[in-house]
Order: C-alpha cells, then structure tokens, then sequence
C-alpha cells in the first residue's frame, strides 16, 4: 500500500473536508459566545452608564465618587472627566482621558464611554476576565471534542473507504488472473450495486470480446496452416513420385500441372490473407475514381462466364446505371467473390441473378443463386475466415474460404455494407449497398 493509492488520497481530503468543517464550525460557535458575551457586558454597562451619568448631576464634586461608588456595583470601574480633560473622580487612578465614544476592552476589563453636554466625559467599565475564562474553557472543549470527532471520523472513514474499494481489489484480482490460457474468468457482480458494477459488466464485455478474438485467432491460424498444409503435402508428395517413379515425359507432365495446380491454391491463399492483414492494418490503399457498376457488373460476367458455362448456371442480369466512388479493382475483386460464389453453390443448370438498382442515395447490388442454401444456424459466421458451410464441398469447387471475408472487407472500406439472406434449400442472396454518386 502506497500513500498514492485511492485509499489514502480519499482519506486524505476526507480528513481535510472534516477538520476544516469542525474548524470552520468550531470558529464560529467560539466567535458567536465571545459576540453574545460582549453584549451583555455592553447591556449592563449601558445601564450603569445610565445610574452614572443621574449621580453625576445631583452630586457635588467632592462626593461625586462616594455617591458613584455607592450606585454601581463593587468592582466597578468608572471616571468622570470634565470639558478640560481633568479627572473629577476616578475608580482607576490609572485610566487615560477619554477620546471617543463607544464600547472597548482594556486587558480584562469591558469600558463604555459617553459625551456629556459642555464636553464632560463619563467612563464605566466592569471586569470581564471570568468571561474570558468561559470562552478559553469553550474553547478547549471544542478542541478537545473536535480531535474525538475527527479520529472516529477518520477511522469510520478508512473503513467506509476500505468497504468501498473492496469490489475495486476484486476487480483488479480477477483481471490479474485473465490470461493467454485463462481467458474464462469473470468478475463477479454478486453484491455490488453502485457504478462499479457497471465497471464490472463493461470489463466483463470487454473480456468477452477479448476470448472471442483470441479464439477468432486461434481457429484463424489453425485453418490458414491447414488451407497451406494441404496443397503443399501434394506438391511434395507428386515431387517424390516424380523422383522415384516417373519415367516417360508424359507422367512428368502430369505432376507438374498437378504441382502447378496446388502452388495456385497456396498462392490464392496467401494473396487473400496478404489482403485481409493489409486491410486490418489500415494499409490497404483505394485508387478513388467513378466507378460505373453497370459496366463493371457487366465486365465480371463475361470474366466468370466459362465458369457458369461448365456448371450449365445462366447468368441472368437485371442492371440499372448507377455510379459509385471508390477503387474499381477493389470492387471488381469483391462482386468477382460474389458472383463466383454463387455460380459454384448453384446445382447444376441453376440460375443466378444480379440486379443493380439505385435506392436514394444507395446503389444496391443484389446477387441471388438457385444453390441449397445457407442453413440459420450458420449466417451469423458467412463472412468469417475459413468459414465453411459445407466444407468438403467448398474446397472440392477450390475456394479458400476467405472470397466473403475479403469482399466483407472491401465493402466497408467503401463505407458500404454486405448482408445475405437465405433459407436452407431455397438458395441464397447476398445484398451490398454501396453510397451513389
């Protein structure tokens, strides 16, 4: 535990807030008494001041101090000067002539003083050291009283602190233990009602996404070792039967279009995941121009027609002029996915349809096959890497299982999106909206 944790900077400014509050509170209290305590002094001298200056006109001025003695109360003090400043009568040999009026403590004692008429000065004053005391005595007690307050305070406060940090301490211990072979673990919500619990739902999201993404990782690196691993066990396994075996040029022949065959599998594979790393990087780069889909759609027909035509599949084409921004090697390589897709998931003397129509603002490219379609269970994963429905087939019709991830890919750097609907034995229907110029 370092003084910089959460714990002691809380309770740090929870120490301060409460000092300065019984501070704040206790000056005040103290000021008030010492207020209230000067009144009442005033009060009562006020009246004395009152019963001195009634003796000062009926009594001559050599018994004016027996007579002012006699009125106000023993330990009075009090002084009579007359308009030259001379001191009729004084109580206190040492107090100086007056020079203004009003209220004023002198040491231990409270004096008020007064202007007669013809410029005679009276002086009252009383000793105020026992309300000196009374407020010393408050005063300690307010000190005594306010370190009790504030050591409960502070001990009530580290552990209200403690208690409130404790799902803090939990969710840093889970965290710790969440690793490359631990990735399961979540943090526990079972007794947290405040913010942190929502600190908690969004680490355990965000835990959530991290597993997926390393599983996503996994299955990703498993499946690309496994796409290489096959084409490549067949180069080397013709390149020994080659050696070993083949004599006749004819034979040779023959492994190598079979070796060539397998290299332009690896090569598809490696290019698509070249694409797909470039693009996760934000280092796949668009040449920006018009692109006139109509034609383009059109191009990527004639390109894929001796495809259709070995699969007997008619190629049916429903297509308004709509423009779009973007690279139109990028987007020839993505509809090329599409319609090569559907063509080879078409039975045989199937029917594939694209339309092209224009939506508002939208260019909406529409790619429906006539195949067995894509059962529910499996959409939601259509457009991940080396994802396959059937995957016998699929590698059998030589896809790599990355024309769906790359077009996904394409698509969106296009600020477009690509959608498929489809029901099992019904065919399928991928859907790309593209922004229209």
């Amino acid at each position: 535990m370092t003084f910089r944790s959460i714990r002691w900077t809380l309770s740090f400014w929870y120490a301060v807030i409460i000092i300065g509050s019984l501070a704040a509170l206790g000056w005040t209290l103290l000021a008030e008494m010492e207020r209230k305590l000067y009144e009442d002094a005033d009060e009562q001298l006020e009246y004395w001041l009152w019963m001195a200056r009634l003796e000062t006109s009926k009594a001559s001025t050599s018994d004016l101090q027996q007579r002012l003695a006699a009125s106000l109360p023993r330990g009075a003090t009090f002084g009579v000067w007359n308009g030259e400043g001379q001191r009729q009568t004084s109580a206190d040999a040492d107090l100086a002539t007056p020079r203004h009026e009003g209220a004023e403590t002198r040491g231990h004692i409270r004096v008020r003083t007064k202007r007669l008429d013809g410029g005679w000065w009276i002086l009252v004053g009383m000793n105020v050291e026992d309300e000196h005391h009374r407020v010393r005595d408050f005063l300690y007690l307010l000190l005594l009283t306010g370190a009790g307050i504030v050591v409960v305070a502070l001990g009530g406060g580290w552990l209200l602190v403690t208690r409130a940090l404790a799902p803090v301490a939990h969710i840093g211990a889970t965290a710790r233990r969440i690793s490359g072979e631990n990735l399961g673990a979540r943090i526990s919500t079972k007794g947290i009602k405040n913010e942190l619990a929502d600190l908690a739902h969004t680490l355990n999201a965000s835990f959530d996404r991290l597993e997926a993404e390393v599983e996503r990782q996994a299955r990703f690196t498993a499946d690309a070792s496994h796409e290489l691993r096959t084409p490549l066990a067949v180069v080397l396994a013709h390149l020994e039967l080659a050696d070993t075996r083949d004599k006749t040029e004819e034979q040779l022949r023959e492994r190598v279009a079979i070796c060539h065959e397998a290299s332009l599998r690896m090569r598809s594979v490696v290019e698509g995941l070249l694409t797909l790393a470039r693009a996760d990087a934000g280092e796949l780069k668009l040449d920006q121009s018009d692109v006139d889909l109509h034609a383009l759609l059109e191009d990527v027909r004639t390109s894929i027609g001796p495809l259709a035509a070995e699969r007997d599949v008619t190629v049916e084409h429903r297509l308004d002029p709509v423009t779009v921004p973007g690279d139109a090697e990028r987007l020839r390589e993505a509809i090329t996915n599409l319609y090569t897709n559907a063509v080879r998931h078409s039975d045989d003397g199937g029917k594939v349809t694209i339309t092209l129509e224009r939506d508002n603002d939208v260019a909406v490219v529409r790619v429906a096959d006539t195949g067995p379609g894509i059962p529910a269970e499996h959409l939601p994963r259509i457009f991940e890497r080396f994802y396959r429905v059937d995957v016998a087939r699929t590698r059998g019709d030589g896809g790599s299982g990355l024309g769906l991830s790359i077009t996904r890919r394409i698509i969106e750097l296009h600020r477009g999106v690509v959608s498929v609907a489809s029901s099992e034995g019904e065919g399928a229907e991928f859907t790309v909206r593209l922004p229209a110029v």
